[in-house]
């Protein structure tokens, strides 16, 4: 299986072309706007295109011979809040493009990476793929309007389009360089590492669903290996279906640290009065992506994605 990759240098992109590549019959081609200097051997181990998704003439012919594409180009989401038309740009218009070269080439599958933001804050506490979507963030709005043009290229033409809807990613990236450090997990080791504390933003009861790498890699594969008969749906909800409150997060990454560098981490709350507001706890119902033989992995793995991200940032 010939994969295109997009936003295959990228946090979660460069862990997919590593492991996908990994498996016996598949190949990767990576397409990123440009190749960063701690990833510039990779262009020896890979097929890497310079391309950029919004540049429809330059996408021409990408999508050539592959048997599935996966769309992860996008802003993080405090890029997409300071340049919300270059969030839109690349997660609705980029996804477009793409659409229309997998439709060209005759690709029987297309994987689009959306996020569990498109739900805002749901009423209720179990969120399912019928849950109506709220997007309250130009970083969510843009990745819903790509699923929206996944929904039309499958109506129109028959590509077989799955949206994903991924809900918190934690893991060590393969490079300390790369951006991932404002999410949750990475925020609080990188924290916990340089400071020996752990600043929370609010009373930190709200409960969200993380999902490691590992687990997103085995979904994904089994996304697009999967044949057409077993994939029934064409929207999955993508996490570990288990919850945790954000101070319980922070107490686990506390343990680790304290465990493995032998020095004690604070954790600090907001003063009585100054907290930024409670935000409404839920979590994702994955039973979709269940049907399809993904198994969560145990709570316990947490502490050991924990452990990679800080041993990482205690390397040289």
């Amino acid at each position: 299986m010939r994969i295109l990759l997009s936003g295959g240098l990228g946090y979660l992109g460069s862990h997919l072309a590593r492991f996908l590549s990994g498996e016996p019959g598949h190949r990767v081609r990576i397409l990123a706007r440009s190749v960063p200097s701690y990833f510039a051997d990779w262009r020896d181990k890979f097929e890497v295109l310079s391309r950029d998704v919004t540049d429809r003439s330059g996408l021409a012919g990408c999508c050539d011979g592959c048997d599935a594409v996966i769309q992860l180009a996008a802003l993080s989401r405090d890029r997409a809040r300071l340049d919300p038309g270059a969030a839109l740009r690349v997660s609705a218009v980029g996804t477009r493009n793409l659409l229309e070269e997998a439709v060209a080439s005759r690709v029987p599958r297309f994987v689009f990476f959306s996020t569990f933001h498109v739900y805002g804050l749901p009423r209720e506490r179990r969120v399912d793929e019928t849950t109506p979507v709220n997007p309250l963030d130009d970083y969510s709005l843009a990745h819903y309007a790509g699923e929206l043009y996944c929904r039309m290229f499958r109506e129109l033409h028959g590509l077989g389009a799955i949206k994903v809807r991924l809900s918190n990613g934690f893991g060590a990236p393969l490079d300390k360089n790369i951006d991932c450090w404002s999410l949750a997990v990475q925020e609080f080791c990188l924290s916990a590492f340089r400071e020996q504390r752990i600043v929370l933003r609010s009373d930190g009861t709200q409960k969200r669903d993380f999902i490691s790498i590992p687990e997103i890699l085995r979904a994904t594969r089994r996304l697009i290996e999967a044949g057409p008969a077993e994939v029934r749906h064409d929207l999955y909800n993508l996490a570990s279906g288990k919850s945790y409150s954000i101070k319980d997060l922070a107490l686990r990454v506390k343990d680790v640290y304290e465990r493995l560098f032998r020095r004690e981490v604070r954790i600090e709350l907001p003063a009585p009065g100054v907290s930024r507001g409670h935000q409404a706890s839920f979590i994702s119902d994955i039973k979709r992506i269940k049907e399809l033989g993904f198994a969560p992995d145990p709570p316990r793995a947490m502490d050991l994605e924990i452990e990679k991200i800080l041993t990482l940032l205690g390397e040289p």
